[in-house]
């Protein structure tokens, strides 16, 4: 068992965020000792960490607490859970429209170079469509190095990306943990 202090140092958030995290029921299942300290296990513990990336999404509090409502309740809310991660996808891509109407220079990244230019459209003077592997270094790397090419330099960053497995961490292998939080945090 974990205390807030604990799992701040172990996320590397403050433990304000975990108790804002908590006390918003976006970690579900924690306990308190005999002197009301809230107790954590592996299993909360990956709950603040799923919370804090769907959060870092850009997905609201109010939408992130849907979602752990929602896989509480079974794999029967997969597509529930999928269309809420698609909203939040094209959420996303309009932003980015709307930043390259108003002038702004954009480089967006995805898997695909192709689903951003079918999109957003082709690189034009204010977009540029990046392929990029969030898992690979070197291409993050490389990205970042065409974008700063193409526009001189880069103001802000809005990173989309994330996953999670559909597992405790318990069933999840070293490896897997450790790139869930490499992509993650």
């Amino acid at each position: 068992m974990y205390t807030v202090k604990e799992v701040a140092e172990l996320l590397g958030v403050s433990v304000h965020t975990v108790r804002y995290y908590d006390d918003r029921g976006l970690i579900p299942g924690t306990r308190r000792n005999s002197a009301n300290q809230r107790l954590f296990d592996d299993m909360e513990v990956e709950w603040l960490f799923v919370s804090r990336t769907l959060k870092n999404t850009g997905l609201s509090l109010k939408d992130v607490k849907h979602y752990i409502e929602l896989y509480g309740q079974g794999d029967s809310t997969l597509p529930e859970r999928y269309e809420l991660m698609q909203k939040q996808k094209e959420k996303t891509l309009q932003e980015m429209e709307e930043l390259i109407a108003q002038g702004y220079h954009v480089a967006g990244t995805s898997r695909s170079k192709e689903s951003l230019e079918k999109t957003i459209g082709a690189e034009s003077d204010h977009f540029l469509p990046l392929s990029m592997n969030v898992k690979d270094e070197a291409d993050v790397k490389k990205a970042i190095a065409q974008a700063t090419e193409k526009f001189g330099r880069i103001d802000v960053v809005v990173n989309n990306a994330g996953f999670t497995h559909l597992a405790t961490i318990e069933q999840m292998s070293d490896a897997d943990a450790r790139e869930e939080f490499d992509i993650n945090v």
